[in-house]
């Protein structure tokens, strides 16, 4: 069901698009026609279930358009942050999250707002307080978010993981009154709940759903006050012909397309031996430790082409090699 329910989202955010990115090509055009599509049948896990997949098509890498790789990246992202922590643990260092936003409208731009927002982030790390605490912090990671079409507007906002040295004392609360400085000399303002520090418990519980977070969003109803996610929005566009949502997932995606969805310090990433793997590598589908290939066949790019002519059926022939296995499919 969500595998079928992210191959239509993909087909609609390529129309939402209109030609803008690659997430039209993405999964659904063949890497060389002589070659076709090849299924590939997998298992995995301890009851060795069954997996199919394709093979020969273009990937987009676009963790913020496309729901297919967004979904392979972010499950990727989210390995490597459960390395992080367990990373940090062992050397017993304290590992805070805090999350930094500020006060916005229903008539704010998001290009300007996540602008504004990032010039306040730079802003921080120039104030004293924060080089005073720098001694003591081992390394960050910057998670971009934001939710759209609530009362208040667009609500960029980061999510910042701080890894600590365990002998210091330093306490991040101390950046409350420098955040909120930096976003008046960035042109915007902010409140109490503008800072948040939370420990090491909700930084693990926001890792625990990270790459999963989509989906479990997807079925959550959202008060107006609060606004959607980007999948949301996609999802009310596409199922429920919502076209307001389908207008605000159309700003989203030009605003963030390109951008990046974790900045690591420099370093760290070398520091807790965790290899740097790009968004496109990430997308494709690479097989996991515990998983082996079992049997694959090869679809003509002339039958491929035929098969997806109309309709998108790519979901289907996944469905039925499961069932089937991939040749008789």
């Amino acid at each position: 069901e969500g595998r079928t329910r992210r191959f239509r989202h993909q087909r609609h955010a390529a129309k939402l698009m209109a030609g803008e990115g690659r997430v039209g090509l993405c999964r659904w055009s063949v890497i060389s026609k002589t070659a076709g599509v090849d299924m590939v049948a997998t298992s995995y896990g301890s009851e060795k279930q069954t997996s199919v997949h394709f093979e020969g098509l273009q990937t987009c890498g676009s963790v913020w358009l496309c729901p297919c790789c967004g979904a392979r990246i972010s499950e990727t992202r989210r390995t490597e942050l459960n390395r992080l922590l367990s990373w940090a643990r062992s050397r017993g260092y304290r590992v805070f999250m805090v999350t930094l936003t500020a006060r916005h409208g229903r008539d704010d731009d998001l290009a300007e707002l996540l602008s504004r927002l990032k010039d306040a982030k730079q802003r921080l790390a120039r104030r004293r307080d924060y080089a005073r605490l720098k001694p003591e912090i081992v390394g960050t990671v910057t998670a971009t978010e934001v939710t759209g079409g609530g009362a208040n507007g667009w609500h960029p906002h980061f999510h910042v993981i701080f890894i600590m040295h365990g002998d210091g004392a330093a306490d991040l609360e101390v950046l409350r009154a420098a955040w909120l400085a930096s976003l008046r000399g960035a042109g915007l303002d902010g409140a109490g709940a503008a800072f948040q520090v939370q420990g090491a418990d909700a930084a693990g519980q926001y890792v625990a759903k990270w790459g999963a977070a989509e989906e479990l969003t997807l079925s959550a109803v959202k008060s107006a006050r609060s606004g959607r996610t980007p999948a949301q929005l996609l999802s009310a566009s596409c199922d429920d012909d919502d076209r307001e949502a389908g207008r605000l997932w159309r700003e989203y995606a030009r605003v963030f397309h390109g951008r990046r969805q974790l900045v690591w310090s420099p370093g760290l990433k070398a520091l807790a031996d965790i290899a740097d793997v790009e968004d496109e590598q990430a997308a494709e589908d690479q097989l996991q430790p515990d998983q082996e290939e079992v049997d694959r066949a090869n679809i003509a790019y002339s039958d491929w082409k035929r098969l997806n002519r109309k309709v998108d059926r790519r979901a289907e022939l996944l469905e039925v090699a499961e069932e089937v296995g991939v040749r008789s499919a």
